[in-house]
């Protein structure tokens, strides 16, 4: 890849992400043609994504991602959610935004509140996606992201940027199962010194384990078919906290590709 790119992470209560055409400059900045950035919106469908008073945290994420949709370009779009059970799936496979545009704003309006929050589980689920691997939770993702029994990686060109963007109003709560998974990708790598959350002996509970995924993703190679290292930034964006936003949402934006 050919640069880093400086992270947002935005914490939102009562009023609705103000995600503008601006931001899409964040991942299409330097490019080569050819190699338009990658993004995947992973939207938390959970029950209390339709709690409090309107507008709900569902309203309010949709409405974020319909506003940038219809002004990005330059970007390839992806979108997953969560399943009612363990982990979650694809819902749109990665396509040019010019022409998924309108298809990809009816899937995020079919989206309504109902689920647990498997948001770890999804998370290892879109590094699964991106690295071309089979799905474990994903069985029931679109056809269009899969290519025979693996995942069809969004990445195509090695300068690509790739990004995962979570919009979520909380901790996970669900029974996690990809720690051991995760414990594996970073046994034997040195963690960054004087942060102190990341483990290789992280838990499955609350999420616990994304902000070591998410440090993964973004300082290891995630696809191994292409000479340059494919890594993967991470974004979150959290909608109905009356207080501070969940610590593990800020430890995995922090060290997910934040630039010093």
């Amino acid at each position: 890849m050919l640069s880093r790119v400086a992270i947002i992470t935005v914490f939102l209560s009562a009023v609705i992400v103000p995600i503008r055409a601006d931001d899409t400059e964040l991942f299409v900045a330097s490019l080569p043609s050819g190699a338009q950035a990658n993004v995947t919106f992973i939207m938390d469908n959970s029950g209390s994504m339709g709690w409090g008073p309107s507008p709900t945290p569902m309203t309010q994420a949709q409405a974020a991602a319909r506003n940038f949709l219809n002004t990005a370009s330059d970007i390839n779009i992806s979108l997953m959610s969560f399943n009612c059970g363990t982990g979650g799936k694809v819902d749109f496979a990665s396509e040019d935004i010019d022409t998924a545009r309108a298809r990809a704003i009816s899937v995020i309006n079919s989206y309504s509140p109902g689920c647990g929050t498997p948001l770890g589980d999804t998370y290892y689920e879109a590094y699964r996606y991106y690295a071309g691997l089979p799905p474990r939770f994903g069985t029931r993702s679109v056809a269009a992201s899969l290519s025979g029994s693996n995942y069809r990686s969004p990445i195509i060109n090695a300068c690509q940027r790739s990004n995962v963007i979570v919009f979520t109003d909380g901790d996970p709560n669900w029974n996690e199962q990809s720690a051991g998974a995760i414990n594996s990708l970073t046994s034997g790598l040195t963690f960054p010194s004087g942060v102190s959350h990341l483990s290789h002996s992280c838990i499955a509970r609350s999420g616990a384990c994304m902000d070591e995924q998410s440090w993964f993703m973004f300082n290891n190679d995630i696809h191994s078919g292409f000479t340059d290292s494919q890594n993967i930034t991470t974004y979150t964006i959290g909608f109905g906290f009356s207080g501070t936003p969940p610590a593990v949402l800020t430890r995995t934006a922090n060290v997910g590709g934040e630039c010093s």
